[in-house]
């Protein structure tokens, strides 16, 4: 019943079964890793001991390029973009260095502001 290279252990269902000898299974009992290996798989983008800024403390253009560098595993988070004219409501999808793209709830549904004209940007959630 044993094979070459696999592991087999026994039945969970004993249904008229011969009683079987049990099986050692061979496998790796220890394991070992160098300290340089496990800094490089941390993935850590800032340097040890510093700490990640909170939102409220990161500058507009932070802000913005925050919104535009979520992974996509994360859900976009909605904002609120305010100017001098207006406050608007949606996401930031994009950003070229002058204008930021944004996915608006009201219609137009797609909107490009002004990086210039923007005053400040305030989290809604998700």
């Amino acid at each position: 019943m044993k094979q070459e290279g696999t592991y087999i252990t026994r039945p969970k269902l004993y249904i008229t079964q011969p009683p079987l000898p049990s099986i050692e299974k061979k496998g790796q009992e220890t394991y070992r890793s160098s300290p340089e290996v496990k800094k490089e798989e941390s993935g850590n983008d800032h340097a040890p001991g510093e700490r990640r800024r909170r939102f409220q403390d990161m500058e507009l253009e932070e802000k913005v390029n925050y919104f535009v560098t979520l992974p996509s595993q994360m859900p976009k988070m909605k904002c609120v973009v305010e100017t001098k004219e207006k406050e608007i409501q949606g996401y930031v999808m994009s950003y070229d260095g002058t204008d930021v793209g944004m996915k608006t709830f009201r219609r137009p549904y797609h909107e490009t502001v002004p990086f210039e004209e923007i005053t400040s940007i305030r989290l809604l959630g998700f």
